[in-house]
């Protein structure tokens, strides 16, 4: 049943009744016409359909997996199967300070963030200035290991405007401000447990065996950190116009984050068996290859 808003109803309902108010999906990285479209596809399929849980993952990439109303089996091609793999190791890669790579790729990230900006030292709260909660990154990135530093990295520099106004908007003072890297490791977790629980995203975006996987995941998450930040505005947009606190805003979140993903997933799924699924993933793949040959480029 649908429960009328008011002011004192939960953060969970407050988050569903900002995604009823039909918000637009956009995209801030520049994309085709058509593309356009088909990501427009992914709010436009609604909040209904299969609610899809994984039961398994077997060593040849079988999900069980059921729905409301019958049990069916989806099986992972070969090619997104060893994608996970390639993806579940790089997540599982601790993040090291005693690297001197993992460190040179954090130094990274920081120039091009904070270009012309120089650090007083290595263990510094200026850390802050990018969204890390303390004086040492390395603390931020056990939940996502090696990929989230890279997911922050591929986001900084194949879409560096982007990230740029991304950084401006969540470092300005405001109810609609969040910790960026702590965000962009937290979404880059949820676009790998997509992948996980929702075998057809995985198949429809991994397709050959000369794709970068980890160029066409960060693709991926570079997609779902825009529409997360809109409908994170909107959302907070709501909470205000509902005559709550705006230092109250921030401590939602977390809920929000949740329910972020409860309702997009089942787009997703529809999404990832449709025509417009299928320009969305041949965008982020070409985007991807791109991205490849500029990191050869550089490393040249």
């Amino acid at each position: 049943p649908t429960h009328p808003p008011h002011k004192h109803t939960t953060s969970r309902l407050r988050t569903r009744q900002c995604f009823r108010l039909g918000r637009r999906h956009r995209l801030s990285v520049p994309q085709s016409q058509e593309t356009r479209r088909a990501a427009m596809e992914v709010n436009g399929c609604g909040l209904g359909g299969m609610a899809v849980f994984a039961a398994g993952l077997t060593f040849v990439g079988i999900l069980t997996c059921w729905s409301r109303r019958q049990r069916r089996l989806i099986c992972l091609t070969p090619m997104a199967s060893l994608a996970l793999t390639r993806l579940d190791l790089e997540a599982k890669t601790r993040y090291d300070r005693e690297n001197p790579d993992h460190e040179s790729l954090l130094q990274v990230l920081w120039v091009l963030l904070c270009p012309g900006q120089r650090r007083k030292g290595r263990d510094t709260t200026e850390w802050g200035a990018i969204g890390f909660q303390g004086k040492d990154p390395a603390t931020d990135f056990r939940g996502m290991g090696l990929l989230g530093l890279r997911c922050l990295l591929h986001f900084a520099q194949h879409h560096q405007q982007v990230a740029q106004t991304l950084l401006a908007r969540t470092q300005a003072e405001g109810p609609s401000a969040y910790p960026f890297a702590i965000a962009g490791i937290n979404l880059s977790q949820l676009a790998l447990r997509l992948l996980k629980e929702r075998p057809t995203v995985a198949n429809g975006l991994f397709l050959g065996e000369g794709e970068d996987v980890i160029c066409t995941f960060c693709e991926l998450f570079v997609h779902l950190w825009n529409d997360f930040d809109h409908a994170w505005a909107d959302f907070v947009r709501v909470f205000l116009d509902e005559g709550n606190p705006p230092e109250l805003a921030v401590m939602q979140f977390s809920t929000f984050l949740q329910d972020y993903w409860d309702v997009c997933t089942n787009s997703w799924d529809v999404l990832a068996t449709s025509e417009s699924g299928e320009v969305l993933f041949d965008t982020f793949r070409r985007d991807a290859r791109i991205a490849h040959r500029a990191n050869i480029e550089s490393a040249r």
